[in-house]
């Protein structure tokens, strides 16, 4: 299949994601954990090099990325996807934020207003919350939820710039069965609603 057919397929099916996340009738353990197993299992199939032994750094980016996606299907099912994927595309800011601790790696002058424009931004999903919907149930804490999400996802994205020699593959694995374990109790026994 031509590539460029595959991106805009990929691009149309994250597109559909937040809306698939709110009209399935599970509840945001149930998804991310099914959606987890469904993704680890995937990439182990296609990817050899995801079968790795796992060290104590890949844990770490497994445990970032894992706390990504359970808090964006979390957060997908109480405030609108709009909001998620808004609040949670704050990544770089985190980024910017935390390289120098985390990389050694300074923040530019330039990005000082990449900074302040986001920030800024970032600020107005806070101020004056929408009305609650039945798809929306809960919009505030899905936003702080989303905002979460986007931290981790910027710890995530720093620890797979870290892994890139080597690594990064068996920490997508190592987070998605994480977020699947620990999914898995609530998707084996009961439902738990946000």
């Amino acid at each position: 299949m031509d590539a460029r057919i595959q991106i805009l397929a990929a691009a149309v099916l994250f597109s559909f994601g937040g809306l698939g996340i709110k009209l399935c009738s599970f509840g945001p353990w149930q998804v991310g954990g099914l959606r987890c197993a469904i993704a680890g299992l995937t990439i182990l199939l296609f990817l050899p090099e995801s079968r790795g032994r796992w060290t104590g750094k890949i844990v770490a980016v497994g445990i970032a990325y894992a706390a990504t996606l359970i808090l964006f299907v979390w957060a997908n099912k109480t405030t609108t996807a709009a909001n998620t994927i808004f609040i949670q595309s704050s990544a770089p800011l985190w980024i910017l934020l935390l390289s120098p601790l985390l990389l050694g790696e300074p923040i530019l002058r330039r990005d000082l207003l990449t900074l302040l424009v986001m920030g800024l931004g970032l600020v107005l999903f806070f101020m004056a919350p929408e009305k609650t919907t039945a798809l929306s149930p809960d919009i505030v804490r899905g936003n702080w939820l989303a905002l979460g999400s986007g931290l981790c996802f910027g710890l995530e994205i720093m620890g797979l710039r870290y892994l890139r020699k080597g690594g990064a593959s068996a920490a997508l694995v190592c987070g998605n069965t994480i977020a699947f374990l620990v999914c898995l109790p609530v998707l084996v026994v009961l439902e738990i609603r946000v």
